[in-house]
């Protein structure tokens, strides 16, 4: 398959999937389960099978030790968009909070534009008027009544970190070698902040035209911007 395809194929999917969170976290809610008790499990049986994911595809498992304080501090990022999160599901619809945290986009373009210098074309200025405007028409729900403040700043919360998370790895160097480290590997990082804290991470798969370099998805499904040299098959790591 064309990997400008598959990049296509695996964020429709990604974001498909992610979609479905409230689906199983708010049973759960009413079974008697915090959020932060849900992610921990969530992402406590998410572990072992990127282990085995990582290990089916002959990656490494060695990280430097630089790498590993990045890694860290990228787990702890998503942690706190994870829980910011699935918190927001007990102030509003869940379908509502949802649709709030993918205003991420918007957020990392302006990110980038502002501190990295990365140019808006007109097309992407268009496109993030246009998410604006579509989220600015969610301030009342369907029975009328505004958005819960508390709400919609967790969702904000969630969508900010999550951006702040994608550039982060696009900058630094987790994703400076050809490994899962950028990926699976935030998970384990910052285990033993979320066995205390019971709070987790999560992995997100972004897809951007091959003109732009901020979220690329290769063929072995890692993203990032890539090297002087690398091929279209052969693009190393970044985030999303």
């Amino acid at each position: 398959m064309n990997p400008r395809l598959k990049g296509y194929c695996l964020g429709i999917t990604a974001a498909a999937t992610y979609g479905m969170n409230p689906l199983f976290a708010l049973p759960l809610y009413s079974a008697g389960m915090t959020a932060d008790s849900v992610l921990f499990f969530r992402y406590a049986m998410a572990i072992p099978l990127l282990a085995c994911m990582t290990a089916i595809r002959g990656r490494s498992f060695r990280v430097t030790r630089r790498q590993t304080l990045t890694l860290a501090a990228l787990g702890l990022l998503m942690a706190l968009s994870s829980l910011s999160l699935f918190l927001s599901y007990n102030y509003m619809d869940a379908g509502i909070a949802s649709t709030i945290l993918f205003v991420y986009p918007v957020m990392v373009a302006v990110i980038m534009a502002a501190f990295y210098r990365e140019r808006l074309s007109p097309v992407m200025i268009a496109s993030i008027t246009l998410a604006l405007g579509g989220i600015g028409l969610l301030y009342r729900t369907g029975d009328g009544q505004s958005l819960s403040l508390a709400g919609t700043a967790l969702a904000l919360a969630s969508a900010l970190t999550y951006a702040i998370y994608i550039v982060a790895v696009n900058k630094s160097s987790a994703h400076s070698r050809r490994h899962t480290a950028a990926s699976g590997r935030p998970l384990v990082a910052v285990g033993l902040p979320r066995v205390s804290g019971g709070v987790s991470d999560r992995i997100v798969v972004c897809v951007h035209h091959r003109r732009d370099p901020l979220h690329r998805l290769d063929s072995d499904g890692h993203t990032g911007r890539p090297r002087a040299g690398d091929s279209g098959g052969d693009r190393s790591e970044r985030f999303r």
